[in-house]
């Protein structure tokens, strides 16, 4: 789920990218028409700016207490605690899409998600799912 974002961007810049070559809508000549260029301008924009929002989510950071997509992966990717309580926070959440309520989940999910206790937004919203 964390990755989804990320991925979303750069499929949507490859894409944009793709239809620019398979459209052959480069180089332009004289007698290229208005819609021509209008298109290629807007898909290739589309891939810059897609690939750019990809790149800057990648870069780990922290903004007022809140991580990015980069710092999340970056975590689960190292392992520990903390890792492991977010997994389990992300099934509880991916299970709760379901139909199934956060506190009839697995036990040893829920466990999972409360054990570390660092007063974090992660601890409340493990906490939160008991109830």
């Amino acid at each position: 789920m964390v990755a989804a974002g990320p991925t979303a961007s750069l499929a949507l810049a490859l894409g944009a990218w793709l239809a620019v070559r398979v459209l052959d809508l480069m180089p332009f000549n004289a007698s290229t028409s208005f819609a021509s260029v209008a298109t290629c301008f807007t898909l290739l924009t589309m891939a810059g700016v897609s690939a750019a929002i990809e790149l800057a989510t990648l870069i780990p950071m922290q903004t007022s207490g809140i991580l990015n997509d980069g710092a999340r992966l970056w975590r689960l990717w190292r392992g520990g605690p903390v890792a492991v309580r977010e997994s389990a926070i992300q099934a509880i959440f991916g299970s709760s899409l379901s139909g199934v309520r956060p506190r009839d989940c697995d036990p040893a999910l829920l466990n999972a998600a409360t054990a570390l206790h660092d007063d974090s937004v992660f601890e409340f919203m493990a906490h939160s799912a008991r109830r």
